[in-house]
């Protein structure tokens, strides 16, 4: 788990209490993973998709696609409380 998610604690107590709250109900963490892998994988389909090679703006394209799926990496990366971080 990242240390983000308990940043906003200042107490050792409240940032325990926290942390074991998301550990023992992680399901709707575990859902919204799932779904930000799928729009990973979409995003890096349509980047490779042919069609996207006649766009005129091909690179900014690109660019966009691949600005998005670093950013779906790294929330899923933050949603993953099960790592050690």
């Amino acid at each position: 788990m990242q240390l983000r998610w308990t940043s906003h604690l200042k107490k050792k107590e409240d940032k325990d209490e926290f942390k074991k709250h998301l550990l023992t109900h992680p399901l709707t963490l575990n859902r919204l993973t799932e779904l930000l892998q799928q729009d990973l994988e979409t995003v890096l389909r349509d980047s490779s998709d042919e069609h996207s090679f006649t766009y005129p703006a091909w690179s900014e394209y690109q660019a966009y696609k691949m600005g998005e799926a670093a950013r779906l990496k790294k929330i899923i990366s933050l949603v993953n409380i099960s790592k050690e971080k």
